[in-house]
């Protein structure tokens, strides 16, 4: 039976030419390739190459028996690249989801940073509510999902964090001045809340009433980015994720930490019913770590 390494040597010389190239290219010695040659000649029964003034020129069987190799090296070729990319978590495909509050800066900078060295990884990204995310991963149309808590679907497992708003306002806001802001200093205060079903409107609430201040809620927005553009037009003050407000730094606003603190719960998620792909635990530990780096974001 014939031995892979003998094709291989074959299909070395005929590419490269010569048996020192070919040497080079397989990484052994010449002797190591004339030998492989030599043996394959034996048992196939006939020559593979006419010796002609020192230079190897292939025989007709030759040519015809390297038209049968050639596939079946570049094939190997091709599945020894692919298992070295998957070792090194370079190639294969992500399905990522998350919510609208990242989808716009933080994910996409994520993704940019984690694909840079991976030139055959290819991704998905989709941009939902967070119940509905929490549904398509659970029913595996998803690998990795980014999304506010509570995580209402069995069948998946979370990495949850909870980062505390900013206090977003107009760069010449008279509390710009402050280096924290409290629910004291924004008395009166009008103020653009996301509506009543968000985590943050009731936390806010109760920061207000155990202080005894008036909140005056003018707008009630649906997004915290929309929030944030309100802000951006004079209509009030708001309190933000520290991911919306990075899209509008440079843009006329300043955050400042607010105390008491007031968190929004998010969470990476990911199916926890089927083993995990090293491509898509590395993902998830590279988004907990950018995430982290939000936990205390001091715009000071």
């Amino acid at each position: 039976m014939l031995q892979f390494r003998q094709i291989q040597a074959l299909h070395a010389v005929m590419v490269t030419g010569t048996v020192t190239q070919a040497a080079a290219q397989l990484k052994i010695s010449q002797p190591a390739v004339s030998n492989l040659i030599n043996s394959l000649e034996h048992q196939v029964g006939f020559s593979l190459f006419d010796r002609i003034r020192g230079r190897l020129r292939p025989t007709p069987e030759a040519d015809r028996l390297f038209d049968e190799i050639d596939n079946i090296v570049r094939g190997l070729d091709r599945v020894t690249r692919t298992a070295g990319d998957i070792s090194g978590y370079r190639a294969g495909h992500l399905r990522i989801a998350c919510m609208p509050a990242l989808s716009l800066s933080f994910v996409p900078d994520l993704i940019g940073d984690f694909v840079a060295e991976k030139p055959d990884l290819s991704i998905t990204l989709q941009t939902r509510s967070s119940p509905k995310v929490q549904e398509l991963v659970a029913a595996d149309l998803f690998d990795i999902v980014i999304v506010e808590l509570p995580v209402e679907f069995p069948g998946v497992a979370q990495e949850a964090m909870a980062f505390p708003c900013l206090c977003v306002m107009p760069a010449g806001h008279r509390l710009a001045v402050r280096k924290q802001i409290t629910p004291a200093d924004l008395d009166g205060e009008p103020f653009i809340s996301l509506g009543n079903s968000h985590m943050t409107y009731h936390r806010v609430r109760e920061c207000f009433s155990e202080a005894g201040a008036h909140w005056n809620v003018r707008i009630q927005s649906h997004l915290f980015v929309s929030a944030c553009a309100m802000v951006r037009r004079g209509l009030g003050v708001t309190l933000a994720d520290p991911f919306t407000f990075q899209q509008f730094e440079g843009t006329g606003l300043v955050a400042r930490p607010f105390r008491p603190k007031v968190a929004i719960d998010l969470a990476v998620i990911y199916a926890s019913e089927k083993p995990r792909s090293r491509l898509v635990s590395e993902f998830v530990g590279h988004a907990i770590d950018a995430m982290t780096g939000y936990l205390e974001t001091d715009p000071n």
